[in-house]
């Protein structure tokens, strides 16, 4: 493989050492712990366990003491920090309370000046509560901390890069001191960084902790906070303080963070080039009197950043000259950036940390350590800042289209998931515009508002599933109606054309859909619908949208409708090329984490539209409210997804195709792929989708895909993690042998959907598998 050096790299940060992202998408649980072997954790809600007999547990008897998704979430953070432990608790400060408890009347803790005001906080109250004997002092002055040592000093807590001023601290030459001149736990609140960018366990902290609320979980939707230890009889004590005091989260919380933690290595990095470059901007300002970011040169510590950490991520600060109304004046202009006192979410949100963090009682302390009326923190979200080659704000929309934060009482950032049925009226002939859920329901309108908006489209509708949008289409039609579509397609659509369609008496036609003189000749005046794929699922084959839109548009009356799942809007927009319709299976890569069942399309056409409406409320195909959500949540990395499904599966295909036990490799990005060219015509790129056939028999086939370790045999696409599908046993097996065998779906083809692991570790396992 080719070393290009990363974002951070080029900053001067250290090399990221080992397979982060492999680990975060697969350690902490393994489809086998469970009899049906899902690949992707359950999430168990059950408060008590049954006992193998009286006094014999299975592992877990309340779920207070233990749950398995949350042993699953304290099994990857562990990994991610290269840790033996990990514990997650309600929330962070709920972690620093549990911390705290541990402690005895007239113990010490020292911290620095400069710290998260939450935590502060707590000292001041357990403080005087306890009375503890806490001390804030200058922790980048090596000489102060030596002697503030003293012997009731049980803890020492640091913060690096520290909140809201970017402070730098030498988590090294601290950790050698407190150890040889003390007895203290040394603590490292890490949340700002995440262990992607540091990984304070390895300079010497005894604990690290995180408010997995911010950039861990990332998407402003849960509260959380979690510690990594490597020190068995900490670990031990924290766990019993844990569970004594009640600190713990929610299975639902643990799962929604685990999901989070696969996309963190693609969000850290995309948070750390758009932070840098805003820093930069603003460094050269004239109404910006200073700027606090550890990726500059010009700040004071920056070398020592890049000493000790991979990175900085999306958070930093800057001083704004004026006074506090200058300050507010610039947060209420701000249009696409929120106001709000959190961070490390999709989305940029601003603050004023003085008005917006700080306990009016400790106001004073806080404005002498630096906390004035003009500093602003910024946490930098994941939009486009204005340099990608598609002519459209596509990562902008994908974290804030379909939802306004006013149109709703709170005002919150995230869409509120709204699972109520019915809604009441103000009058029995007067409502709000909902009545009943499966007609209409909030969440699934700000989702169907960001499906139509990715598309450029004025409609957008949601379904259970992506064979439900074929039945409601399908349901459109009448007898005597007449579908083209292609013969080298997705097997449930077909199976639906010819069960459903046929039922209905309605014929399709399958044609090839590369010869245009063909298609002419085989639209009627019965043809109502054209149905394509392109890419084709699993052969990969392209055909030129915007030709056939021509041929369907001038010599027919039929709606013509592109299968569009494979490759998102992000990578092609088929309404742009002349399709009346563009579907998706949003279960795929539009969600993306192989946890949502859902289908979708997009249209211009306002007739289709309201018809299509009309049978997706009367067939029942509605999604619910969580799963609407749940695809919300995941389309806000869409871009981050695609682009890194992208650039892996295009690497595998070129190791593939010149490896001696594969006779083709099918992806379009390939130049030797027949419709290459096309592709580049009509693509902004593909995605993690490819096909290859293997050399041999099935039995080699059935030694290559029992060897595979990291990448699993599975049935679906499109999700984080790479799997393997053998069409003739899988997908395809309901297809007539003759007609398979026809398509190019032989025994020995191999459909591969490529997640975003390391690379390094992926092409790894393909390797070892075909030497067996």
């Amino acid at each position: 493989m080719e070393n290009h050096k990363s974002f951070n790299e080029k900053l001067g940060y250290q090399k990221q050492t080992d397979n982060f992202a492999t680990k975060a998408i697969h350690s902490g649980y393994k489809p086998e712990d469970c009899k049906n072997r899902p690949v992707v954790p359950p999430i168990i809600t059950a408060t008590v366990f049954e006992y193998i007999e009286p006094g014999v547990q299975n592992g877990y008897h309340y779920s207070r003491f233990g749950n398995p998704i949350r042993s699953n979430l304290d099994n990857s953070l562990a990994s991610l920090d290269n840790a033996k432990h990990a514990l997650t608790f309600s929330s962070g400060v709920g972690m620093t309370t549990a911390i705290i408890a541990t402690l005895d009347k007239g113990d010490g803790i020292i911290s620095t000046h400069d710290l998260y005001t939450g935590t502060n906080n707590l000292f001041k109250e357990f403080g005087r509560k306890m009375d503890l004997n806490v001390k804030f002092i200058d922790l980048t002055d090596l000489k102060m901390l030596e002697s503030s040592l003293k012997d009731d000093t049980k803890i020492v807590w640091v913060e690096s890069p520290t909140n809201p001023l970017m402070t730098i601290l030498d988590i090294k030459s601290i950790a050698k001191i407190v150890h040889s001149k003390s007895k203290a736990i040394l603590i490292c609140d890490n949340t700002l960084s995440t262990s992607y960018f540091q990984r304070p366990l390895e300079l010497g902290v005894d604990v690290v902790t995180y408010s997995l609320s911010k950039y861990y979980n990332g998407h402003s939707d849960i509260i959380m906070g979690a510690l990594t230890t490597n020190d068995d009889k900490l670990f031990e004590k924290l766990k019993h303080s844990q569970t004594s005091t009640g600190v713990v989260p929610s299975p639902f919380d643990c799962y929604m963070v685990l999901r989070s933690l696969k996309t963190l290595s693609l969000r850290m990095e995309k948070h750390s080039e758009n932070s840098y470059l805003i820093a930069k901007f603003l460094s050269t300002h004239p109404k910006i009197e200073k700027v606090f970011h550890p990726s500059l040169e010009t700040h004071e510590r920056h070398q020592l950043g890049c000493k000790q950490s991979y990175g900085h991520s999306g958070v930093f600060s800057f001083l704004i000259k004026g006074s506090l109304e200058e300050s507010k004046k610039f947060l209420k202009a701000l249009k696409l950036i929120y106001v709000t006192g959190s961070l490390g979410g999709t989305e940029s949100v601003a603050s004023i940390p003085l008005l917006m963090m700080v306990s009016n009682k400790f106001e004073k302390d806080h404005v002498a350590k630096g906390l004035t009326d003009n500093l602003i923190r910024l946490s930098v979200g994941l939009e486009d800042l204005g340099y990608r080659k598609q002519n459209s704000d596509f990562a902008t929309k994908s974290v804030h289209a379909g939802h306004k934060a006013e149109e709703w009482k709170g005002r919150p950032v995230v869409t509120p998931l709204v699972t109520s049925t019915t809604y009441q009226h103000t009058t029995p002939e007067e409502h709000s515009g909902y009545q009943y859920s499966r007609y209409k329901n909030p969440t699934r309108d700000v989702l169907e508002s960001c499906l139509a908006s990715l598309d450029n489209a004025k409609y957008g509708l949601s379904f259970t599933c992506g064979v439900g949008v074929v039945s409601a289409v399908i349901a459109t039609l009448q007898s005597g109606d007449e579908i083209a579509s292609m013969p080298n397609m997705y097997g449930g659509t077909i199976r639906l054309f010819k069960d459903l369609a046929a039922k209905m008496g309605i014929e399709t036609k399958y044609i090839d859909f590369s010869d245009m003189k063909i298609l002419k000749s085989s639209l009627t005046s019965k043809t109502k619908l054209v149905w394509i794929e392109t890419p084709t699922n699993p052969l990969l084959s392209i055909v030129d949208i915007k030709s056939i839109a021509d041929v369907v548009h001038s010599h027919s009356k039929a709606i013509f409708i592109v299968d569009n799942t494979f490759l998102t809007p992000y990578f092609q927009r088929p309404l742009e090329l002349g399709a009346d319709v563009a579907m998706y299976s949003l279960s795929k890569f539009y969600n993306g984490h192989s946890d949502v069942t859902m289908g979708g399309i997009t249209t211009n056409d306002e007739k289709f539209y309201n018809t299509l409406k009309y049978f997706q409320v009367s067939t029942g195909v509605v999604p619910s409210p969580f799963d609407c959500f749940m695809a919300n949540r995941s389309i806000k990395t869409l871009s981050l997804r695609m682009e890194k499904h992208s650039e892996n599966s295009y690497a595998i295909a070129k190791f593939l195709e010149s490896h001696p036990k594969i006779e083709k490799v099918f992806h379009p990005s390939l130049k030797s792929h027949v419709g290459h060219d096309i592709a580049l015509k009509q693509s902004y790129g593909h995605s993690g989708i490819m096909a290859f056939y293997m050399k041999g028999t099935v039995d080699d086939l059935d030694q290559f895909t029992k060897a595979l370790k990291v990448i699993m045999i599975a049935e679906s696409l499109g999700g984080l993690e790479t799997t393997v599908a053998i069409p003739w046993l899988m997908s395809h097996s309901d297809m007539p042998e003759a007609n398979r065998l026809a398509v190019g779906v032989t025994p020995t083809l191999v459909r591969l959907n490529v997640g975003v692991e390391d690379i390094e570790d992926l092409i790894a396992d393909l390797d070892q598998a075909l030497s067996k």
